[in-house]
């Protein structure tokens, strides 16, 4: 959490952010809003599913169009947390999954994301 902290504060205007780490975060401090105001694209592939919780559920994302993801996570995070996780997903137009899942039009889990070309 901290190290995200950093890196939104240091380069703002971020516009694309890849997470690679399958170790579960050490300190989940949820008291400090991350943002990353220019964000438009996240990669959450190779990673613990905290890291994707963290960003869908406690990171202000207001530009998010693009997220690439494996399905499963990120229908836990949506099945746990969809209040936390709705603001964020609102925008997303490209939803792209890393295991080769090929989602049908009619999967309620896109009904989360009314903006994504089907």
């Amino acid at each position: 959490h901290n190290f995200f902290v950093l890196v939104s504060r240091a380069l703002p205007h971020f516009k694309s952010l890849e997470v690679f780490n399958r170790l579960e975060q050490q300190e989940k401090t949820t008291t400090n809003l991350i943002k990353f105001p220019h964000l438009t694209t996240l990669i959450l592939y190779d990673k613990h599913i905290n890291y994707a919780e963290q960003f869908l559920c406690r990171t202000h994302l207001p530009c998010l169009v693009e997220l690439l993801i494996h399905y499963e996570p990120l229908s836990t995070i949506i099945a746990q947390h969809p209040e936390e996780a709705k603001n964020n997903c609102l925008k997303i137009e490209f939803l792209h999954f890393a295991d080769d899942v090929s989602t049908d039009p009619t999967d309620p889990l896109l009904d989360f994301f009314p903006s994504v070309h089907r």
